[in-house]
């Protein structure tokens, strides 16, 4: 299972519908080919590419402590809390062969 770390977004609580789009950061080829199970992917010569696995998966919004990755800074053994906090799980996420991934009503 890979994890990939988003650099942080800004998201308005207006109850309007909003659009998002993760960027990730500038990741080597050591990072990329490592296999330690965060941002890794395939090297192709100038970046990183990642693929979405077909099968299930999930997708999680954490609050941003400044670090951009899911862990609590001070306690690397646990998570940041889910944003916004009345969420208490993963969105799962069914990823279909030639497909446009699905809405997600986070």
């Amino acid at each position: 299972m890979n994890r990939l770390e988003s650099n942080s977004l800004q998201i308005s609580e207006d109850g309007s519908f909003q659009n998002f789009h993760f960027s990730f950061p500038d990741v080597t080829q050591t990072e990329c080919e490592d296999g330690d199970g965060v941002n890794d992917g395939i090297w192709n010569a100038t970046s990183c590419d990642y693929g979405v696995p077909i099968g299930n998966s999930s997708v999680a919004v954490y609050e941003d402590d400044g670090d951009c990755d899911p862990f609590d800074q001070n306690n690397p053994t646990t998570t940041n809390p889910f944003y916004p906090s009345d969420r208490s799980e993963t969105i799962p996420l069914l990823a279909v062969p030639n497909n446009n991934l699905g809405v997600l009503n986070w």
